[in-house]
């Protein structure tokens, strides 16, 4: 669509994209071309067309650079990519505040203000990937929130529907909507998929908005998320984690590279899973995203058989 409309607006050249370091934006050819996950598209790496990369702000092991330095160095190099290749930059893509698959790599809200910012100074898309984080994930009922400035497309799904049924949405801002409004059918967005508009999953869909409204959970959220933090008080004092971190309802942890093996994310499931609760590493990296009606028990529950699953696994 990004694509389209600018062809449409006299801009052919305007066709290329650029996604964050260490991204992942989904399964099909176009997703994967901007996505940089090498062990998602390796395989399939003759099938789609090369894009831009450019540096995500990632503070993990940061040797004592402040955080607001590392963004200024990203921001700076993306910049220079604007500058250099605005004519034919149709988009650049970017999961808001957190970066899922990367790792929970996050980001602040100073950054994604400044990067949406200069997209929109060189007159390139911002495509908001909030599959993961949309829906008060991260303390605002949208992430793109957090910069003070809108996209030019917003993709939502999975809390759209609580995950009950399968629903995906595409919002985009009224010039791109009304640009495919022509009488020539070719100019017309002509796509969609099977179950477009599914009138079960949209009811759906209009509950689970209605309850976070009604029950105040992006309010509620806020102390929940306080719970979460202390419950987790014990990862600060374990010499074998670093790099504690959240946002919203997603916190996460990092083990020590050196204690662990390609086979760490596997055995720490399957502990886990002997204790009673669901965890799914990337990689070396723990992370704890539950659903808005969590309660503290229950949070203190997990927590302490994570704990217990971790000593295990590295022997503590």
């Amino acid at each position: 669509m990004s694509h389209h409309y600018w062809k449409a607006s006299g801009k052919k050249n305007k066709k290329k994209f650029v996604c964050l370091k260490s991204s992942y934006h989904g399964e099909t050819i176009g997703a994967m071309s901007v996505s940089d996950s090498q062990s998602f598209k390796k395989p399939y790496s003759s099938l789609y067309k090369k894009f831009y990369v450019t540096d995500n702000p990632d503070y993990r092991g940061n040797n004592n650079q402040s955080n607001e330095s590392i963004d200024k160095v990203c921001l700076k190099k993306i910049e220079k990519l604007f500058k250099e290749k605005c004519d034919e930059l149709s988009a650049i893509i970017i999961e808001p505040i957190v970066q899922g698959a990367a790792g929970m790599v996050m980001h602040s809200d100073n950054f994604l203000k400044e990067f949406y910012s200069l997209a929109h100074k060189y007159q390139v898309h911002v495509i908001a990937d909030e599959i993961a984080v949309g829906f008060g994930r991260t303390g605002h009922f949208f992430a793109s929130e957090k910069a003070k400035l809108w996209p030019d497309f917003l993709l939502l799904s999975k809390s759209i529907t609580s995950g009950y049924l399968p629903l995906s949405v595409l919002m985009t801002k009224k010039n791109i909507y009304q640009c495919f409004y022509d009488d020539k059918v070719i100019n017309g967005f002509l796509h969609s998929h099977t179950f477009s508009g599914n009138a079960i999953a949209c009811s759906i869909a209009n509950k689970v908005i209605e309850i976070l409204d009604r029950d105040e959970f992006i309010k509620k959220n806020k102390n929940t998320k306080k719970i979460i933090w202390n419950a987790f008080d014990w990862v600060k004092t374990n010499d074998a984690l670093c790099d504690l971190r959240q946002k919203g309802m997603i916190l996460a942890f990092d083990v020590k590279n050196e204690l662990t093996d390609n086979m760490f994310a596997k055995k720490l499931f399957y502990l886990g899973y002997e204790n009673n609760i669901f965890v799914r590493p990337i990689n070396n990296t723990v992370y704890f995203m539950p659903p808005y009606i969590i309660s503290e028990n229950q949070i203190s529950f997990y927590s302490e058989k994570l704990k217990s699953s971790l000593n295990k696994l590295l022997n503590k």
